[in-house]
């Protein structure tokens, strides 16, 4: 893997263009969350609005809860609730919990799942991301279980990463993000 370097300048301006005015709202954001964060959030990430059900007070809770959290394990049974809400993947659920604890976690997405497990080789990479896909859909417990599994795994290799590299786990997605951006790479359907 190349070098990655943080352009703070770039990266700053790149989101705010992407993921439009709610960037900054949603980093310098320290109280309880609501519907209206989650929702903003959600927007953030997709562009659109999230359909709730009749958890999302439950669910708002074990969110309020992961602000103070030191382990990313702490996450799960909120990370299991997330994933059985109607329009939310992985990719969202890691999101709200990226903006609740940046510390903590950290968003997967397939640029960030690129960057963390392509090691050169196409071939192995498209497996890995075959199997990523794969673990993605669906919404059973056992699906949702796999999902949860495979996100603390990437916790797991994105510290090593960032250890590897130098770079600052809580702003890691970002910079990993417009790496991949600079690389070239496109998204994959």
């Amino acid at each position: 893997m190349k070098k990655i370097l943080a352009d703070e300048s770039k990266l700053a301006g790149n989101f705010k263009n992407k993921q439009h005015f709610y960037t900054d709202e949603l980093d310098s954001f320290d109280g309880d969350y609501d519907i209206s964060i989650i929702t903003k959030i959600y927007l953030w990430k997709l562009g659109r609005g999230i359909d709730y059900d009749r958890n999302e007070d439950v669910i708002i809770d074990k969110i309020n809860t992961l602000k103070d959290a030191k382990k990313h394990i702490d996450a799960e049974e909120c990370l299991r609730l997330l994933l059985k809400l109607k329009g939310v993947r992985l990719p969202m659920a890691s999101s709200i919990l990226r903006f609740r604890n940046p510390a903590v976690f950290q968003i997967i997405d397939q640029r960030l799942h690129r960057v963390v497990y392509d090691k050169g080789d196409r071939k192995a990479y498209n497996r890995e991301f075959k199997e990523y896909q794969r673990i993605l859909s669906g919404k059973s417990e056992r699906k949702i279980k796999q999902q949860c599994e495979f996100y603390f795994r990437y916790l797991d290799d994105l510290i090593q990463l960032c250890n590897e590299h130098n770079i600052q786990f809580s702003k890691s997605d970002r910079i990993l993000f417009q790496y991949d951006l600079e690389q070239g790479n496109k998204l994959r359907k």
